[in-house]
């Protein structure tokens, strides 16, 4: 019953047969199998240890698998462990030695012998065997090469591996596994990913998970560190992009309202110097009423103004782009800024052209009207005509010619029909040329802090334009400047009022918050405030006063604009 009964006269048989001169012949399936068990090393052994001729057969030829290459004895396996134990005491029993020993005298010249008649029959091959022996050989290389970068966790080696498994088609249920491990390596070097290229580390992490999404990774973990990482990474991209725009399109939008700030002043100037107070509206004419220069003119202003335009709304959609996309505060904030002060200019520019499209529709409606007149008297004329005729016997088919002409047509107000398709506008992007436009774009400028020459100028035409919608603008304003308890400014806004006619509207809370500022500049400004006329002057006592302010001790009180 002991198991050894059956193995125990192993070495015997094979010292019979060498006393008859036989030969042992070791038969290598296409795996190498004897080469990875414990019994065919140890009988291989037995063998060698009695000097007998060890020949190595092939059932299908194939080249030897790397994993055998470089066996150890405790790398062989059996069916039983129990026999790897027994095998291994008898081999010490048998003056084995050490392991180091048996793999020099045994195993190594086993492996070279089998490589060796390999090579030999290889040599006797037809080159379509070889090709398919040199296919088998890649495939194992491959699967080797595999399975050796995955457990050191090798992403770039794997990456190589797995291309040469796929060159030399090894089979999928390899290859799964495989490309699924690839995957979750190559994901978890792209999140731990650091001080990398924003372009090039937002590629590697889309490209690598959409790989794992291919490949049906399975790691819950990794893949939500992933999107998040990959979020996180698309948000910054957002935000730089957003940023640059948003820099570009202020530094364009400001060019434009330096622009009109000088033309502002210059218009400002100039009617002061000809003591004009109301605003000069252009005189529109058709195109058959303009000289060509006069033409070439207008085109060139509707182009610029259409520039002008197109500029505001690059700046307002940067703007809104770059508060979504969380750009740094400065340059959100200057934006916001330029685009008030352009807003402000484009809509006062909106609202002298409306008045001039209006009184260019009020002349063509009296020249229609004029012209419509005309040809009622005409006919009339001709009614009477031959009214007369018909009571003196004149036959009119008797007369060679008429005495009326045709009246002339005038077409100088016919406009011409566009043929191109306009483009959808968005709402924001109207400018209407009205009133609550101008006093919307007021309102955005001391939200967003736009400069005082553009509010102020503003300010001006809407007082001129609206009085009543410039009298609530400046009580809004000053409300707003109010919770900010800004001195300075304060001071700017209650002068305002009162430089047109105002005072009575200063809110009692305005003249304590500026009162209570607690500045030396500020208590003179407490004692005027019990005044009858609080401080409502533009400037403090002993500076410069504008145009807009009062002298101290004058009793003038401006008139309200008619509405």
């Amino acid at each position: 019953g002991d198991p050894r009964c059956e193995t125990d006269k192993f070495d015997f048989v094979l010292h019979e047969l060498r006393l008859r001169d036989v030969k042992v012949v070791v038969v290598l399936d296409r795996e190498y199998e004897a080469m990875a068990r414990t019994w065919c090393q140890v009988e291989v052994h037995h063998a060698k240890q009695l000097e007998m001729p060890l020949i190595v057969s092939f059932g299908p030829i194939r080249p030897m698998p790397r994993r055998r290459k470089g066996l150890n004895l405790h790398l062989t396996q059996t069916s039983f462990e129990t026999d790897k134990t027994l095998l291994f005491e008898e081999l010490k029993l048998r003056g084995l030695g050490t392991e180091e020993k048996f793999i020099n005298e045994c195993m190594t010249p086993f492996q070279k012998q089998a490589q060796t008649t390999y090579t030999d029959i290889y040599q006797t091959m037809t080159i379509e065997q070889q090709e398919e022996c040199d296919w088998v050989a890649s495939q194992d290389d491959a699967r080797e090469d595999m399975k050796m970068y995955d457990e050191k966790g090798d992403p770039v080696n794997l990456r190589i591996a797995v291309n040469a498994g796929i060159e030399s088609r090894v089979e999928e249920s390899t290859m799964i596994p495989r490309r699924q491990r690839l995957s979750q390596l190559e994901l978890e070097r792209a999140v731990d990913a650091k001080d990398v290229d924003l372009h090039e580390d937002i590629k590697e992490m889309e490209r690598c998970l959409a790989q794992a999404d291919e490949e049906k990774l399975v790691d819950p973990p990794l893949l939500s560190r992933s999107r998040v990482k990959l979020d996180a990474l698309l948000a910054e991209r957002r935000r730089r992009e957003a940023q640059k725009a948003l820099t570009n399109a202020t530094s364009a939008a400001n060019r434009v309202v330096i622009e009109w700030e000088e033309e502002f002043k210059k218009r400002k100037q100039t009617n002061k110097e000809k003591g004009l107070q109301e605003p000069v509206i252009e005189f529109l004419k058709t195109k058959k009423e303009m000289s060509n220069q006069e033409g070439v003119q207008l085109e060139r202003q509707q182009k610029k103004w259409a520039s002008e335009k197109a500029i505001m709304k690059t700046l307002r959609k940067c703007v809104e782009e770059g508060a979504a996309a969380k750009v740094d505060e400065a340059p959100l904030l200057k934006g916001r800024k330029i685009y008030s002060e352009i807003r402000i200019h484009a809509a006062v520019k909106a609202r002298l052209m409306h008045l001039a499209e209006e009184q260019f529709a009020q002349r063509k409606a009296a020249e229609q009207a004029a012209r419509e007149a005309a040809k009622a008297a005409a006919l009339q004329a001709a009614e009477e005509k031959r009214a007369e005729k018909e009571a003196a016997g004149v036959d009119e088919d008797d007369e060679e010619e008429s005495d009326g002409e045709p009246i002339a047509e005038d077409d100088s107000f016919e406009e011409e029909e566009e043929d191109e398709l306009k483009e959808p506008v968005d709402p924001k992007d109207v400018e209407d040329g009205s009133v609550s436009t101008l006093a919307d774009a007021l309102r955005r400028g001391y939200e967003d802090s736009g400069k005082d020459i553009a509010r102020d100028g503003g300010k001006e035409w809407l007082e001129i334009f609206d009085y009543e919608a410039f009298q609530n603008h400046m009580r809004s304003e000053l409300a707003f400047y109010v919770g900010l308890t800004s001195q300075e400014t304060l001071r700017r806004i209650i002068g305002q009022m009162a430089a047109a006619g105002l005072d009575p509207q200063v809110p009692k809370e305005a003249l304590e918050a500026f009162a209570g500022l607690g500045t030396a500049t500020s208590e003179t400004w407490a004692q005027e405030a019990k005044a009858p006329r609080p401080g409502v002057r533009q400037y403090l006592p002993g500076e410069e006063q504008v145009e807009s302010g009062y002298p101290a001790d004058s009793e003038e009180q401006p008139e309200a604009p008619a509405d």
